[in-house]
């Protein structure tokens, strides 16, 4: 959280993370595995906020439209009903933070129940970017600085486990 408010994390939310793929390919076969989670995943977090770790599996999403900036990236309406991404392609993974923001302020105070949405991918060279691709550490850094305002950066560096293209 920025100087002067407190943001407790409660609970985050993965959303259209792929449900198949393919493990292994030869001329011969291809054996492909099924997501026994569904597409959201919920869990309370442990007293330990500075840092959630997961592993997704690869999502080419594509590039995004009309992205000048971190608003235009996270841009969403409720036209339908539901909530629907203006400029992310439609089955991009995104990240939900879900927490209690307050400004610290005793009298007349802030003090909501907020909802955080961040698309994965490594947008720190192109906003319109919203591939998660595969064999790639990403890291999020993200600081709340109000109840309609975050600041997210992210970092995406290959990862090289071992030299057998896992």
């Amino acid at each position: 959280a920025a100087s002067g408010v407190t943001f407790t994390l409660t609970s985050y939310g993965l959303y259209n993370v792929p449900n198949g793929g393919s493990l292994v390919k030869s001329d011969e076969q291809t054996a492909t595995f099924d997501a026994t989670y569904p597409n959201e995943f919920a869990r309370l977090l442990t007293t330990d906020q500075s840092e959630i770790i997961f592993y997704l599996p690869e999502n080419i999403a594509g590039k995004g439209q009309n992205i000048a900036s971190w608003l235009d990236r996270e841009k969403n309406s409720y036209a339908s009903g539901e909530k629907e991404f203006v400029n992310a392609p439609e089955n991009s993974t995104y990240l939900v933070l879900r927490g209690i923001f307050s400004d610290g302020k005793d009298d007349g105070g802030i003090e909501a129940n907020v909802e955080y949405s961040i698309h994965l991918g490594d947008f720190s060279k192109d906003l319109a970017d919203f591939n998660i691709e595969r064999n790639f550490a990403y890291k999020y850094n993200v600081k709340v600085n109000g109840v309609n305002d975050i600041q997210v950066e992210a970092e995406g560096k290959e990862d090289k486990p071992a030299a057998e293209g896992i």
